[in-house]
C-alpha cells in the first residue's frame, strides 16, 4: 500500500482553493493571495522557542514526523510536443487533414482553480483509513484555530467542517495516492547485515 510503509502513513492531498473574491479592508482580494500570506506568517517548529507562544500547528502532535504545505497555482507548461519534422517540410504537399503547421498553438493543460497541496507523514498502526481519519482528529483538536486561519481559504471549508470529525472527512476527500513516499528511519532499526563490516571500512576496501 502507497500509503503506508514501517508504521508510517503518508498522507498527500490536493485541496482546491476558493475563487471568490474576500473582503480585505476597503478592497478585495483573491483568495489565494491571502493563503499565501497566511502561510508565510505560519511559525516553524524551530521559531517555537523564540517566539513565545507562537509555534508550528504540527509541533504539539507527537505523532507527526513531517508535514507540508504548497500553493500550486496551475500546472507546469512543458512546451510543445515536437512533431514529426519530414511530415512538417513536406505538409504542403499532404491532405489537409494531415497537414501540420507549427505555428499554430496546440492544447495546454490548466488548473479550473489553484489547489493546497498539504502532505503529513505520521506514526499509524496500518494504512486504514481510520489511522488517517484519527491522526487529522488529534490534529484538529490540538490546533484548531492555526488550521482554520489556512484551510479557511479552500473551497467550502467554513460550510462543510464544524468540528473534528467532518475536519477528517473534508481532507480525506481531497486525498491522492501516495506514489513515491519518503521515510526518514527504519522501524525495527537499521539493517546492519545490509552494510559494508567495520573491517572493510577500515582496510579500505
Amino acid at each position: 500500500m502507497p500509503n503506508y510503509d514501517s508504521g508510517a502513513y503518508f498522507l498527500t492531498t490536493l485541496v482546491p482553493i476558493s475563487i471568490e473574491t474576500i473582503p480585505d479592508g476597503e478592497a478585495g482580494t483573491s483568495p489565494v493571495h491571502a493563503l499565501r500570506k497566511a502561510l508565510a506568517k505560519l511559525p516553524t517548529v524551530q521559531q517555537a522557542s523564540v517566539r513565545g507562544d507562537e509555534k508550528s500547528p504540527f509541533a504539539c502532535n507527537k505523532r507527526t514526523h513531517f508535514a507540508r504545505f504548497v500553493v500550486i497555482d496551475d500546472v507546469a507548461y512543458p512546451g510543445r510536443v515536437s512533431p514529426n519534422t519530414i511530415l512538417t517540410a513536406i505538409s504542403d504537399v499532404l491532405p489537409r487533414r494531415y497537414r501540420i503547421d507549427p505555428v499554430v498553438a496546440q492544447p495546454q493543460d490548466h488548473l479550473a482553480n489553484p489547489f493546497l497541496f498539504f502532505s503529513a507523514d505520521f506514526d499509524a498502526a496500518s494504512g486504514d483509513d481510520s489511522e488517517r481519519d484519527s491522526y487529522l482528529v488529534e490534529l484538529w483538536r490540538q490546533a484548531e484555530p492555526e488550521l482554520r486561519k489556512i484551510f479557511r481559504y479552500c473551497h467550502d471549508f467554513d460550510k462543510r467542517v464544524t468540528d473534528a470529525a467532518s475536519f477528517a472527512q473534508y481532507i480525506a476527500r481531497c486525498q491522492v495516492e501516495t506514489t513515491m513516499p519518503f521515510h526518514d528511519y527504519f522501524m525495527d532499526g537499521v539493517p546492519l547485515d545490509d552494510l559494508p563490516s567495520l573491517s572493510l571500512v577500515k582496510a579500505g576496501a
